[in-house]
Formats: structure tokens, C-alpha cells, sequence
């Protein structure tokens, strides 16, 4: 969870000028980005479509000692939701997969941009869990950054 955290806010460091101070974690499950980025210092807004996963966010960030405003929320909604503002958007590890067809990848891409400010930046990870067997070296995970304005086409979503 720390070192996820560590990586994720190197990334939004590195890649964005805009206000990372405040990220929303639009696919949440049980918190592992959203409280490690919380540990790292920003202002963490979480939600998912699992209430008891939800749940699971609000006791694992108590027990690391760092509130994140937690809520149920499927992310196709995201921007109705949340509003917009925020410094980043996160969508990490198998949330992503369970859209099935283009056109569910760009409702739920386009919520998430929209809840960003100016300058901001959209992280959208899928982890290859096929590629190596559980538990083994570490996997590798390929980073491809589209830079803001980038038009993302239905398949591939390419800049």
C-alpha cells in the first residue's frame, strides 16, 4: 500500500503540474491507492460501486491513521458525484477490465476528466495478474502518458 502510494504520487510529481493535492480514487475497492496516497499527503476522495468494499476503505484508513471521504459510487458517475476540481484522477489495478466494450471504457473515461482542474491528470492502470504467477518477482507494468488535450479514440484510447 505505502509503495503503491510512493509510486503513485512520484507519477502525478512528475507528469502534472496542476494541483495533485487532491485526488479522487474513482474505483476504490478496499483503499490500497487511495490510503497510500493519503499517506503521501493529499486530500484523498474515494468511491466505488461495492458498499462493502467501501466499508472495508473506511476501517483500513482508520487503522493507518488518515481519513479519505469515502462513498459509494459507480464510476460511470463519477463527475455527478464528485464534482469536479481535483488534481488527479485515479483508476487502478482490475477496476477498468469489467468494462467490456468501447463505448463503456469512454463513460467511464470522460466522467474522470471531467472531475479534474486545470492541469490536472487521469491515471488509469490495469495489472497484468496472467503474466506471472502470484506471489513471483515483481510484475512490470507498461506507463504510457497522453499529455492533456489528447484526443483518445474509442479503440486503444491513443493520443
Amino acid at each position: 500500500m505505502r509503495r503503491q502510494g510512493e509510486q503513485l504520487a512520484a507519477l502525478l510529481a512528475s507528469e502534472w503540474s496542476g494541483p495533485q493535492r487532491t485526488v479522487l480514487d474513482v474505483a476504490c475497492g478496499i483503499g490500497t491507492q487511495a490510503i497510500g496516497l493519503a499517506l503521501q499527503g493529499p486530500a484523498v476522495t474515494a468511491s466505488d460501486l461495492s458498499v462493502n468494499e467501501v466499508q472495508r476503505l473506511r476501517h483500513e484508513a482508520a487503522l493507518q491513521g488518515v481519513v479519505i471521504a469515502a462513498s459509494v459510487c459507480e464510476m460511470r458517475q463519477a463527475h455527478v458525484h464528485h464534482g469536479s476540481g481535483f488534481g488527479a484522477v485515479v483508476c487502478a489495478d482490475n477496476a477498468s477490465p469489467y468494462l467490456l466494450t468501447d463505448d463503456d471504457v469512454l463513460l467511464a473515461l470522460q466522467p474522470m476528466l471531467v472531475c479534474l482542474a486545470v492541469g490536472g491528470g487521469c491515471v488509469v492502470t490495469v495489472r497484468d495478474y496472467g503474466s506471472k504467477a502470484r506471489g513471483s518477482e515483481r510484475q512490470a507494468h507498461r506507463r504510457r502518458v497522453l499529455p492533456a488535450g489528447a484526443r483518445r479514440h474509442a479503440r486503444g484510447l491513443t493520443g
